[in-house]
């Protein structure tokens, strides 16, 4: 997890880098100011007690960095490990030849035999 100073958040809105901000602060705090495009889940105090369904509604496009914002920086980090947990969570297991998968990939070959399916699952990330 990177930690990012306002200073370079408000580079990236500026830049109009495609972003994901999350405000984690209480609504009535929410009230007083916001980040124009920013998403807002009043989970202050579900995060501040540590409860790991605190982020469960939050569903984000994973192709974008993903920013948690508060009032003084503290829970947003929670915000920002507990939502890293949750995505983790939420993997589906590698499958059985996962490791000769890789293996493949990294060697950039195909396998000298008849090509095969090596994955069905979910993505079908690597298909001979």
């Amino acid at each position: 997890m990177k930690t990012i100073s306002v200073e370079q958040l408000r580079i990236w809105l500026e830049e109009e880098r495609e972003v994901s901000i999350v405000d984690v602060r209480p609504l009535a705090e929410r009230q007083e100011w916001a980040i124009p495009g920013s998403v807002h889940i009043d989970a202050y105090e579900a995060l501040k007690a540590h409860d790991p369904e605190a982020l469960v509604s939050l569903h984000l496009d994973a192709s974008r960095p993903v920013v948690t914002v508060c009032a003084a920086g503290k829970t947003s980090q929670i915000a920002a490990a507990d939502f890293v947990r949750s995505v983790l969570a939420r993997l589906p297991a590698p499958p059985p030849n996962a490791e000769r998968i890789v293996r493949l990939n990294e060697q950039g070959v195909l396998p000298e035999h008849t090509l095969t399916e090596l994955e069905a699952g979910a993505n079908r990330c690597a298909i001979f």
